[in-house]
């Protein structure tokens, strides 16, 4: 229950933010597992070469947060510090926010297209819908003919 004088009102912006970061950590999520999958069978240098590809992609030695299957690799490695001091990297204790990391923001950005797409495909949909029973309607409506006023048809002994 809210505090007396909140704002009970729905704000759309929200709705539509919650929606897509729910979509984006969910693909995120699907890219871990099929990286999980993809991976089983790499040795540990295959995968350190990965993360070394990503850490020289970025600049800087990753956070979990910023490698697809990060969590599989450090379950290799006992933890993200081995992985990193496997790489030759100080590590950093400091923290990326998940949603400021450009992998995060990638996914993001594809998944509001992916919804926007969506919906106006929705909504094209929608209105082939309405324009063939309108359509329709205006085509039975021309084939009965037009009724008299009165409503009532008019016979011989009308």
């Amino acid at each position: 229950m809210r505090a007396k004088g909140e704002n009970n009102y729905f704000n759309g912006a929200i709705w539509y933010q919650q929606l897509i970061d729910k979509r984006t950590r969910a693909a995120l999520r699907a890219q871990n597992a099929a990286f999980e999958r993809d991976h089983a069978g790499d040795s540990d240098e295959q995968l350190l070469a990965l993360v070394k590809a990503r850490a020289e992609q970025l600049g800087h030695a990753p956070q979990m947060c910023e490698v697809a299957g990060a969590k599989f690799i450090a379950a290799r490695f006992g933890s993200w510090t081995g992985v990193i001091r496997a790489l030759g990297y100080q590590y950093s204790a400091g923290t990326r926010i998940y949603e400021r990391s450009e992998r995060y923001k990638a996914e993001y950005a594809r998944q509001q297209a992916i919804y926007r797409a969506e919906r106006r495909e929705k909504n094209e949909a929608r209105m082939a819908r309405h324009r063939s029973k309108k359509e329709a309607k205006a085509a039975a409506a021309g084939e009965g003919g037009e009724k008299p006023a009165g409503g009532e048809e008019k016979g011989e002994n009308g």
